[in-house]
């Protein structure tokens, strides 16, 4: 007997999708990882729309973390965090290889995913503490410092300074009179981008304004996780913390990551004393403030894009309510956007 249960409400997963991920685990991992599912669980974690988190049970009482990504996901980024962790680096959990000797596998235009199941909290909900913080920036410089085989390096894309977000954000003004409203969230969402259309913009023209300067400028790029919140900061019940979500790394300036400390994302991790913390370990360091004013307005536009997508041209799914409150949390005060800007005026001093 399967039992499985659904605790999928924090975002509005459609229905009919989950049902066959369901079969398909059960199958998937029986065949690729010798796994007999006994229990299966979809949590709500995890803001990207098109990933889905499950803890499972086999038949022999061992727990598992499954992530199912819609898409390919490229082997090559687990490779590299084996070579960090053979390093030294210890706050990184690898996924368990599958019969083929593989960390990923793909099926029905699914890729899988597996990890053993660590007992924990993330950084949204658990706060680190002042030794985290150290250790956090500890392992941040080792990770930074870290000189990957050139074998290695040709796996990862190389920071571009797209101007994909601001693009995105002034073609969506563009259409937004345009928009054929579904509901009453996207009713709320488009008086809401009207009513701060001067800021947002003035976040695209700043972008601009600032790839202009720095692209004149030379560069020094280190291997960067490229998503470093705290909502990706596990935390289990001894105290340890672990990096996770690996989905994008890069080769870019240090100030790719660097922007997440003090960037208020999630509304956490705004507090002027965490930063010292973790700059305590990370060490001095010469910080280009409009790179992290770049990356912070960047980051801001990719949210509004991708929470406009959801929120203005869909009505399927449950909790709309749910992701336009999150979506507003980014404008409060001492929120992404207040210290973005904020950021920005360091500039100019």
């Amino acid at each position: 007997m399967i039992i499985i249960y659904c605790k999928a409400d924090r975002h509005y997963k459609k229905t009919s999708i989950v049902t066959k991920f369901n079969h398909l685990i059960i199958s998937h991992l029986k065949s690729c990882y010798l796994i007999e599912v006994t229990e299966l669980i979809l949590l709500p974690v995890g803001a990207d729309l098109n990933a889905f988190i499950y803890k499972i049970k086999s038949v022999d009482q061992k727990s598992y973390f499954v992530k199912l990504k819609l898409g390919e996901e490229k082997e090559n980024n687990f490779e590299i965090l084996e070579y960090l962790k053979d390093s030294g680096i210890d706050s990184l959990i690898l996924p368990i290889k599958s019969i083929a000797d593989e960390f990923i596998s793909q099926r029905e235009g699914v890729t899988f995913i597996i990890y053993p199941f660590v007992l924990g909290e993330n950084g949204f909900t658990r706060p680190l503490t002042d030794s985290q913080w150290i250790t956090l920036g500890q392992t941040m410089r080792k990770m930074h410092e870290t000189q990957l085989p050139d074998r290695l390096t040709s796996y990862l894309p190389i920071e571009e300074f797209s101007s994909q977000w601001e693009l995105e954000v002034q073609s969506l003004f563009q259409r937004l009179d345009e928009i054929n409203i579904v509901d009453e969230i996207s009713t709320d969402m488009s008086k809401f981008l009207k009513k701060n259309q001067a800021r947002i913009l003035k976040m695209t023209s700043r972008t601009a304004e600032i790839i202009a300067n720095i692209k004149h400028q030379e560069l020094k790029l280190v291997f960067c996780h490229a998503d470093l919140h705290a909502g990706n900061i596990l935390i289990d019940h001894k105290g340890l913390f672990y990096i996770v979500d690996w989905d994008a790394p890069i080769l870019a300036p240090k100030e790719r990551d660097l922007m997440f400390i003090g960037a208020g994302v999630g509304n956490v991790w705004n507090i002027e004393s965490q930063k010292k913390l973790f700059y305590q370990e990370y060490g001095d360091t010469e910080i280009n403030w409009p790179l992290i004013a770049y990356y912070r307005f960047n980051r801001i536009l990719e949210d509004i894009t991708e929470y406009s997508r959801e929120l203005l041209f869909k009505s399927n799914g449950k909790n709309r309510s749910a992701l336009y409150q999150e979506f507003l949390g980014a404008f409060l005060q001492n929120g992404v956007v207040d210290i973005a800007f904020k950021t920005d005026e360091l500039i100019s001093k």
